[in-house]
């Protein structure tokens, strides 16, 4: 995968939930606080580092599971790896199941969610991806099929189709790291910095002024008056994501 070029992110050593999800997750297991978030995601950080060579630097909890036993947050645990919170803007489907009870019906069902909303999403706008990060189900879903072996192809043909180009999230970063603050703001370059050494920003990256870390951070960096405002998003380059 490193050899092709992907960007590989922290999604936890074991694959469990960071906290208590009573309604959806309640007979899964969860890690018991903070220190046991860290201590998983450090185990496959280190693992990536001393087999590999690669520093990760983005993150994304289990399930989306952010909060957690003794008040803390994903949020608090990724500020500690010195990560980013990546999350993803477009669900690209394969992950719930079909109810058809024949198999091979509910496979070629499940390939057509993952296409079609895509290409309807197109036909509307053919700019609507840009910028945008596209989850994806990597092995079985829910009735242990895979879909996504059929039918990320037909989306990647779809994309190109449409003139897209399809580079790794941190490309997408350095293009516009914030969704709120532009190149034009006096802080940027320096937010940009920090940004590579804590978690300043949202899920929807956007800034955590009031969560009071960038706040702090742009304080601490050039002054409580320059602190940046809140802007519209930067232009997007034209149809990459």
């Amino acid at each position: 995968m490193l050899a092709e070029g992907h960007q590989i992110t922290n999604h936890g050593y074991r694959h469990i939930i960071f906290g208590k999800k009573p309604f959806v997750y309640g007979a899964r297991e969860y890690l018991p606080g903070f220190d046991a978030a860290v201590e998983d995601l450090t185990r496959l950080h280190a693992l990536m580092q001393t087999r590999y060579g690669y520093t990760m630097t983005l993150a994304r909890p289990p399930h989306y599971v952010d909060k957690m036993t003794g008040g803390f947050t994903s949020y608090d645990v990724y500020d500690r790896m010195g990560y980013q919170y990546m999350a993803a803007s477009f669900d690209g489907a394969g992950w719930l199941p079909s109810t058809d009870p024949d198999p091979e019906a509910a496979l070629q069902a499940e390939i057509r969610a993952m296409v079609e909303p895509m290409r309807k999403a197109l036909e509307k706008d053919p700019d609507f991806f840009c910028g945008q990060i596209i989850f994806q189900k990597d092995g079985y879903n829910m009735a242990k099929r895979t879909p996504v072996a059929f039918a990320l192809g037909q989306q990647l043909a779809l994309l190109q189709e449409y003139g897209y180009q399809v580079v790794p999230v941190g490309e997408l970063l350095a293009e516009s790291p914030f969704a709120d603050v532009g190149r034009e703001e006096p802080l940027f370059d320096r937010l940009t910095a920090l940004a590579e050494q804590r978690a300043i920003v949202f899920s929807d990256n956007r800034l955590r002024l009031d969560d009071g870390r960038a706040g702090d951070a742009a304080d601490a960096e050039g002054g409580r008056d320059r602190a940046p405002r809140r802007a519209a998003a930067p232009d997007r380059p034209r149809r990459r994501l």
